[in-house]
C-alpha cells in the first residue's frame, strides 16, 4: 500500500526562520536558542483531509504523541542536549509511514555547565580552601610564638595582678551572660514557633556564650516568615550585629507586610550598610550577614525563598532533595556590586520539609577525619532521616554533629531550622 509523503516544511528558532537541515545533517545551536517551532505536512491526493500525524521529540519524549491532525509543534524552552524530531503520517486507508521524516539538532550547554569548567571551579575551590587553612595555621604558629615571648616577659606582672584580672574577668563574664539573656529574649520562643509552625525544630548551638547566628520568626496575616542568619564573626561582635538584624527585620516587615522575601533582604542590606556607615573603601567596615529567608503563604500554598549566600533544601516524599541556591552576596557591602536578590516562589505540597541553616554545621571539622563535614554530606544525611518526625530529626542531627565533632572544638556557631509544611 502507498504511504503519504511527509515532509518537515518549516523550522523557526527563537522566532527566527532557519533552513531545515537535510536528512542526516545535525543542526548545532547555542544554549540561548532554546525555543523551537516546527511545521510539517503530508501529501495524499486521494483524500487530503483524512491525513493524520504522530510525532515525538527524541530526547524529550519517551513515546509517540497521540494521533492528531495538527500540522505544527512549538517547544518554547528546551534544555541543552541532542534532539531528533520524528514525524509519520497516516492516510485514509490506515497506512502509516514506515520510515519517519526527521530533523536532528543539538543545543549546546553554556560554558559554565561544561565538564572542564566545573572541574576547574572544583580545583580552584579545593586549592583556595587548602591555601586558606595553611595561611591560618601559619598565623596561629606565629601568634603562639609571640604570645610565649610576651608571657615570659610578663609573668611576674601577671602574678601580681592575678586577683585584679580575675575580678575583672568575672565582671565581663557576668556581662556576657546577661547579654545572652537579652539576645535569647529578642529571638522567638519555642511557643511562638509551635503556634505558627507546629512541625519544626531549631538546632541552635552558639560557639561562645552569645552567638553571631540568630533566628527570627514573624507572622503577617496568612504568611509566616522565618529565617536563619549567620553574622560576621561570633561571640560578642556577632551578637551585637544579630541584635541589629532582629530590630531591622521587625521594622521592615511591620512597615510593609506584603513585601517579597527578596525585597526584605534588599531593605535589610540597605539598613545594614547605612547603620554601619559602609562605603566599600579599604579599612572600612566589611561586616554583614549570610541568611536564608522563607515566607510560607498558607492561602496560596507557596513558599517564597531568598538567600544571601545560604541556600534552602526541600525534601518531598522519597525524592532527591531540591536545593534552591542563594545569591552569592551578603547582607552588607559587597565589592562585586549591589544586585537585587532573587525571589524564588515554590508551590509546596503537604508533607514537604524545608531546611535553612548557617555554615557552622557543614564547616565543622571531624575528630577522626580532620576534614569538614561539608554541605553534600549534610544534604545526604537529611535525606536519610525524612521518615521521622521533626523532634526525632533534631535528636538525630544533634547526635550526628556531636559524633562527627568528637573531642574537637566547635569552630563556629551552629544553627539548623527544619519545618514540615
Amino acid at each position: 500500500q502507498l504511504e503519504p509523503l511527509t515532509r518537515i516544511a518549516h523550522l523557526r528558532v527563537n522566532l527566527r526562520d532557519r533552513d531545515v537541515p537535510p536528512s542526516g545533517v545535525k543542526l548545532i545551536m547555542s544554549y540561548k536558542e532554546h525555543a523551537v517551532y516546527i511545521s510539517y505536512s503530508a501529501v495524499w491526493l486521494t483524500n487530503p483531509e483524512s491525513v493524520s500525524y504522530r510525532f515525538m521529540l527524541d530526547g524529550l519524549d519517551t513515546t509517540w504523541q497521540a494521533e492528531t491532525q495538527q500540522t505544527e509543534m512549538n517547544y518554547p524552552y528546551l534544555k541543552p542536549g541532542t534532539y531528533t524530531f520524528k514525524l509519520i503520517a497516516k492516510n485514509h486507508e490506515g497506512t502509516w509511514n514506515s520510515v519517519p521524516s526527521s530533523i536532528q539538532f543539538t543545543i549546546e550547554p553554556p560554558f559554565w555547565q561544561t565538564p572542564w569548567f566545573i572541574l576547574s571551579v572544583i580545583v580552584l575551590l579545593v586549592v583556595s580552601i587548602y591555601g586558606f587553612i595553611l595561611w591560618r595555621e601559619r598565623n596561629h604558629r606565629l601568634e603562639r610564638i609571640k604570645l610565649e615571648q610576651t608571657v615570659n616577659e610578663r609573668t611576674w606582672e601577671l602574678a601580681q595582678k592575678n586577683d585584679e584580672l580575675a575580678a575583672r574577668n568575672n565582671d565581663i563574664m557576668d556581662s556576657i551572660r546577661y547579654a545572652k539573656r537579652i539576645q535569647t529574649a529578642v529571638m522567638p520562643t519555642t511557643q511562638t514557633f509551635e503556634q505558627y509552625l507546629p512541625e519544626h525544630f531549631v538546632f541552635f548551638r552558639p560557639r561562645d556564650i552569645v552567638s553571631g547566628d540568630y533566628y527570627w520568626l514573624g507572622r503577617m496575616g496568612n504568611r509566616t516568615l522565618f529565617t536563619a542568619v549567620d553574622c560576621t564573626g561570633h561571640g560578642v561582635p556577632g551578637a551585637f550585629l544579630s541584635m541589629l538584624g532582629i530590630a531591622f527585620l521587625n521594622e521592615i516587615v511591620s512597615r510593609n507586610p506584603e513585601m517579597t522575601a527578596a525585597d526584605i533582604l534588599g531593605q535589610l542590606r540597605a539598613q545594614i550598610i547605612s547603620s554601619l556607615k559602609q562605603t566599600g573603601q579599604a579599612g572600612g567596615s566589611q561586616d554583614g550577614m549570610d541568611m536564608a529567608l522563607c515566607i510560607i503563604d498558607e492561602q496560596s500554598h507557596t513558599v517564597q525563598f531568598s538567600g544571601a549566600n545560604n541556600p534552602l533544601l526541600l525534601y518531598r516524599n522519597d525524592e532527591e532533595a531540591l536545593m534552591y541556591k542563594a545569591d552569592k552576596m551578603p547582607i552588607g557591602i559587597y565589592q562585586g556590586g549591589q544586585r537585587e536578590f532573587t525571589n524564588h516562589t515554590i508551590n509546596y505540597q503537604t508533607g514537604d520539609t524545608v531546611y535553612v541553616f548557617s555554615d557552622g554545621y557543614p564547616d565543622q571539622f571531624g575528630e577522626k577525619t580532620n576534614r569538614k563535614y561539608m554541605r553534600k554530606r549534610f544534604k545526604e544525611f537529611l535525606q536519610t532521616i525524612q521518615s521521622y518526625d521533626m523532634q526525632r530529626q533534631q535528636q538525630l542531627i544533634v547526635t550526628e554533629f556531636d559524633s562527627w565533632k568528637g573531642t574537637r572544638d566547635q569552630i563556629d556557631d551552629v544553627l539548623v531550622i527544619g519545618v514540615r509544611l
